[in-house]
């Protein structure tokens, strides 16, 4: 399995399939080809539902203002979902490069080779070998990551401000969130609407429920957010956290263990199944996320 570098990126909302994950293509393409007019033709979801993620814009943005984008809808036999070419332009000549494929959570393959940051770091393969590892081992899951991971506190802590930013961004903000819905925020509204007889569990849920939106709405509305495991999943596991932090007063050095615990459960399921939403629908990101902040908070 991939470092938890890989699972929790930094990055604009509102989707680690069709923002960041096109990103990181456009960025791999100036660093091997350079700067030139290049034409991206976009299929399956990225195509669909591109306009409206932004995938253009961030493509554009990577690649240059004179990006020709094409989106392609009526190609059925992809490799993925989410899938792009890319050609470089020159006169009436196009040329393509390659064929890249945007899997979920950031992460992306270029002609079928995954674009890696950081290798395979984690011999095991699911969570039995997992667990026959530390217990073999005398160690808990925070140790685990730490062994094959000895530095990943220093991303901890900027995946943690990264959430926690998100979360108190979206409390502040108000007004229409950008799209043809035009959808207000509801999490300033949803966190302040304290009754005077409130339950206790109510309260929490109130809570809960408003750092979720908080963060939510960030990236709905362009703002930076992780991927946990991607960016349509983004507000669960910093809401339960920022529950944790700020109501319970759990320590930032739990919330890191409770973190490196998580990703080790979202690592899992990106190895075996699929996190990404255009692949397998919501549940491969929000029942992922959810089981994730179950995990850290256990």
């Amino acid at each position: 399995m991939k470092s938890l570098k890989e699972l929790y990126r930094i990055g604009r909302g509102p989707s680690s399939s069709h923002t960041i994950g096109p990103q990181r293509i456009a960025e791999y393409a100036l660093a091997v080809y350079g700067r030139r007019h290049y034409r991206v033709v976009l299929f399956g979801s990225l195509a669909m539902t591109g306009r409206g993620h932004g995938t253009d814009r961030v493509l554009r943005e990577v690649l240059g203002a004179d990006t020709e984008i094409v989106f392609n809808t009526e190609k059925t036999d992809l490799a993925h979902p989410n899938q792009l070419d890319l050609c470089a332009v020159d006169g009436e000549n196009a040329e393509k490069l390659f064929t890249a494929l945007s899997v979920g959570g950031g992460s992306v393959m270029i002609d079928g080779v995954p674009l890696s940051e950081g290798g395979e770091v984690y011999p095991e393969r699911n969570f039995d070998e997992i667990k026959a590892f530390i217990e073999t081992n005398h160690m808990t899951l925070p140790d685990y990551v730490r062994h094959y991971e000895p530095d990943i506190d220093d991303h901890l802590r900027a995946v943690w401000a990264a959430m926690r930013d998100c979360v108190e961004r979206g409390l502040t903000k108000s007004g229409v969130l950008p799209g043809g819905l035009a959808l207000s925020r509801k999490a300033q509204t949803l966190y302040h609407e304290n009754t005077k007889f409130e339950p206790a569990l109510m309260h929490e849920n109130r809570r809960v429920s408003a750092y979720a939106l908080a963060a939510a709405e960030e990236n709905a509305a362009n703002g930076v957010v992780v991927t946990a495991p991607t960016c349509g999943a983004s507000g669960i596991v910093p809401a339960v956290l920022y529950y944790m932090q700020t109501d319970c007063g759990v320590s930032e050095r739990e919330i890191l263990d409770a973190l490196a615990v998580a990703g080790v459960i979202g690592n899992v399921v990106k190895q075996n199944a699929s996190i990404s939403g255009a692949e397998c629908g919501c549940q491969a990101e929000v029942g992922v996320a959810c089981s994730m902040a179950a995990a850290a908070l256990a």
